[in-house]
């Protein structure tokens, strides 16, 4: 959220195209969301793939990773020398 208002007073968000992708009848459908991005992982398209991170924790980590030709995929980070940035 960009902590704006709009009309009606209702919260103007940065990303609209992601929480269009995330709500489901108005709500954020986080098991809608999941399914979404587990049907699009390793998937490439304009450049980039949804990759799972290689973590025993009990929810998947997703991360948005950037692939160059004839090469293999490159984390791509928020700041030069953080983690990868999970999506």
């Amino acid at each position: 959220m960009t902590g704006e208002r709009g009309p009606f007073n209702q919260p103007i968000y940065k990303h609209t195209d992601l929480r269009e992708l995330m709500t489901f009848g108005g709500q954020i459908n986080f098991k809608r969301f999941g399914r979404l991005l587990a049907n699009s992982r390793d998937k490439i398209c304009d450049g980039w793939q949804i990759c799972v991170s290689d973590t025993k924790a009990p929810a998947k980590i997703y991360h948005l990773v950037q692939v160059r030709a004839a090469s293999a995929p490159q984390p791509v980070t928020a700041v030069a020398g953080t983690q990868k940035e999970p999506f």
